[in-house]
């Protein structure tokens, strides 16, 4: 009787696994190795958001959230053909700055058809390689002041100054004197007012009183060395 019962459990269990096989075997290609990703259970831009994070761009919907995505693939991939995938003109634009910017390649900085971006790839690659010659190319009047400031301060080059207007060209002179602790500097501004002014400026923060000597217009002179009475 337990011989028969044996017999019957093996039995048994060689048809539950040829059964297991064949179900196997006739199941549809991907259902049994089928995974949900943790964002597919989210919904809207949270779904999007956990997409973005995960640099996965092409299952996200929103195009803005989709752009920005691609953008930053393109960065981690260092792959100017990436930003060909982004729709947004502006948001191609930006990408192709930054990739410009990362491989500190100015050639790419022209062509690009966004004005905005264009002149912010001509001012990041001047400003970090200190090419005076890239602040030329901005079109942007206010911006290519900064760029030539940034430059002759960062190189204490006081000829860069002579690109800025009046007021601007002052400050900038004044810095590159003192930063320098040369009043000769002062001298290339046209003014005598403002030679003086400079003059006196630098002699003030060198604490260097001799130097209010060199001084030619009397009142800011004597307020040079007053300056040094008072202290």
């Amino acid at each position: 009787m337990k011989w028969v019962i044996m017999n019957y459990r093996k039995l048994l269990f060689g048809v539950l696994l040829i059964a297991v096989i064949l179900v196997a075997a006739c199941a549809p290609a991907g259902v049994i190795n089928q995974t949900t990703d943790s964002c597919s259970a989210l919904e809207g831009t949270a779904k999007d958001n956990c997409y973005a994070e995960a640099k996965r761009c092409s299952q996200i919907h929103d195009v803005t959230v989709r752009d920005s995505c691609v953008v930053e693939l393109a960065k981690i991939k260092n792959d100017l053909a990436v930003c060909n995938l982004i729709v947004s003109d502006r948001a191609k634009a930006y990408c192709q700055e930054e990739i410009a910017t990362l491989r500190n390649d100015h050639s790419l900085c022209t062509k690009i058809s966004d004005t905005y971006w264009e002149d912010n790839c001509h001012f990041k690659l001047a400003v970090n390689n200190s090419k005076d010659v890239y602040c030329s190319l901005i079109s942007n009047k206010e911006q290519k002041e900064d760029c030539f400031i940034q430059i002759a301060l960062d190189t204490n080059n006081a000829l860069l100054c002579e690109f800025l207007p009046e007021a601007k060209n002052e400050r900038c002179v004044f810095t590159i004197a003192r930063n320098l602790g040369k009043i000769e500097i002062c001298n290339a501004l046209s003014g005598s007012v403002s030679r003086d002014a400079c003059r006196s400026n630098v002699a003030k923060y060198l604490g260097k009183e001799r130097l209010c000597d060199v001084i030619e217009i009397p009142f800011i002179k004597e307020q040079c060395h007053q300056h040094f009475r008072e202290k």
